[in-house]
C-alpha cells in the first residue's frame, strides 16, 4: 500500500489505484495520512472538514466515511506493507509504515538532510534534501488558497520545511562555489550591450534549459519525478536571484532577473553547478542564454525571446560532444 496526499490524493495497492469516492473521502484520508500513526479525534476532523460549522450530521458523516476508507484500505492484501485504519478512542488512528506515505517520505528526507548539513555532512545532506524534492513534484496539484486544506497546520508544516529545503539547496549551492559560464572556445569575450546598443539594460532574460536521457527501463513516472526535479531546482534559484517567469514550456524557461547580466550569468553558473552530475552518473545537459533587457518591471518583448530561443538553439545543436557544458550568450 502506498499513500499519496502531496498532490491529488490517491492510495495503490500492488500499483493499482483504489477508488477512494468523493472530496470528502480524500478531504478525511489526507488529514488522516498526514497525521499517520497517531490518534486523530473525531473533534479535530470536524474541524478540519467544516471549521467551526460543522453540520448536525457531521459525525455521522465521518463515521460513514471512515467506515468506507477502511473497506477501501482492506483491499490491499499485502501482509508486509498494508494500512489499517482503526477506531481509537477518541476517533481514529491510520495505521501504516510512515514511509508509504508520501509526506512521510518527503519529512525524513528532508529533516535527515537538514540534520547532515548541520553535523557539517555536506554531500550526504544534500543528497538528502534532493531526494525529498524528488518524492514531492513541483507541478502537483495542492490545495487551493484559503480551502480549509490549505490552512490544516500539518499541510502548512510541509510547505514551511518544503520552502527550507528549496533554500537550504540554493545557500549550499552558492557556497560549495558557483561556476562561471563561459564564452565559447574561439571566441573572446565581448562587451555586453543594451538591446538598443545603448549600454547595459536595468535587467536580464535568462533563457535556461536543463534536460537528460532516460536510461533503459525507466518509468515514466521516474521520469516525471526526475524532471520535476531539475525543474523545482531552476525554480528555486530564480526566486533567490529575486527573477520571474516569464515562460515555461517543457524544459525550458524564460525568466526576468533585476540584475545586469554578469549577475544573471552568474545564476546560471549556479543552476549548472546544482544541476550537472546530481544523478547518479546520468550526464545532464545545462544550456543558457543571457540577453539584456530594460526595466524588469515592463514587458518583455517577443524579438528579445525569439533572439534567446535562436541562440540558444544553436548553442545546443553544438554540444552533443560534451553533455555537461553550460552555454550562455549575451547580444553583442
Amino acid at each position: 500500500m502506498r499513500i499519496r496526499v502531496l498532490g491529488a490524493v490517491r492510495a495503490e495497492a500492488r500499483g493499482t489505484a483504489l477508488l477512494l469516492g468523493g472530496p470528502k473521502h480524500r478531504a478525511v484520508l489526507r488529514y488522516l495520512a498526514l497525521r499517520a500513526n497517531s490518534v486523530v479525534s473525531i473533534e479535530d476532523l470536524l474541524a478540519a472538514l467544516w471549521r467551526d460549522e460543522p453540520p448536525r450530521t457531521g459525525r455521522k458523516m465521518i463515521q460513514n466515511t471512515v467506515s468506507e476508507l477502511r473497506g477501501v484500505l482492506a483491499q490491499d492484501d499485502d501482509p508486509s506493507g498494508g494500512a489499517v485504519l482503526l477506531t481509537h478512542s477518541p476517533g481514529y488512528l491510520l495505521r501504516i509504515d510512515p514511509d508509504r506515505v508520501d509526506a512521510g517520505r518527503f519529512a525524513r528526507h528532508a529533516e535527515d538532510g537538514l540534520r547532515l548539513l548541520r553535523d557539517g555532512d555536506r554531500r550526504q545532506g544534500l543528497d538528502r534534501l534532493r531526494s525529498a524534492l524528488a518524492v514531492w513534484p513541483p507541478e502537483a496539484p495542492q490545495p487551493a488558497p484559503g480551502s480549509l486544506e490549505a490552512e490544516w497546520a500539518e499541510w502548512r508544516d510541509l510547505l514551511r520545511l518544503r520552502r527550507a529545503v528549496e533554500e537550504r539547496i540554493v545557500e549550499e549551492s552558492e557556497a560549495g562555489g558557483a561556476l562561471a559560464a563561459r564564452p565559447e572556445p574561439d571566441r573572446p569575450p565581448r562587451e555586453v550591450i543594451g538591446p538598443d546598443g545603448g549600454g547595459l539594460g536595468t535587467s536580464s532574460v535568462l533563457l535556461v534549459t536543463a534536460e537528460s536521457p532516460a536510461t533503459p527501463g525507466e518509468s515514466p513516472a521516474e521520469t516525471t519525478h526526475r524532471e520535476a526535479w531539475a525543474a523545482a531546482r531552476v525554480h528555486a534559484h530564480l526566486r533567490a536571484a529575486g527573477g520571474r517567469v516569464h515562460v515555461e514550456f517543457g524544459s525550458l524557461v524564460i525568466a526576468v532577473l533585476p540584475a545586469p547580466p554578469a549577475e544573471a550569468r552568474a545564476v546560471a553558473g549556479r543552476i549548472r553547478a546544482d544541476l550537472i552530475g546530481r544523478e547518479g552518473g546520468r550526464a545532464r545537459t545545462v544550456s543558457a542564454v543571457v540577453l539584456p533587457a530594460g526595466p524588469a518591471e515592463e514587458p518583455v518583448p517577443a524579438a528579445l525571446v525569439d533572439e534567446g530561443v535562436r541562440l540558444l538553439s544553436e548553442r545546443e545543436r553544438g554540444v552533443e560532444a560534451a553533455p555537461a557544458e553550460l552555454l550562455s550568450e549575451v547580444r553583442a
